[in-house]
């Protein structure tokens, strides 16, 4: 969240709230931050977030099991 916050600059708590919930693939917790913010704007960063989660996990799920 401070990384977001401070380095990304994303000074917008709807943004901000979009892309955590979707770097953890919380698809209920989304539905709260869409709820709280009464807008479709946490939409963007969610999605990317959401993707690029799914995909890191995909490829590096076999390493990290690999290196236990």
């Amino acid at each position: 969240m401070l990384f977001d916050r401070y380095v990304l600059k994303y000074n917008n708590a709807a943004i901000l709230a979009g892309a955590l919930a979707g770097s953890r693939s919380a698809n209920p917790a989304f539905g709260g931050v869409l709820d709280k913010a009464e807008s479709a704007v946490p939409t963007v960063p969610f999605a990317i977030t959401y993707a690029i989660a799914n995909v890191a996990l995909t490829l590096l799920g076999p390493l990290v099991v690999g290196l236990v």
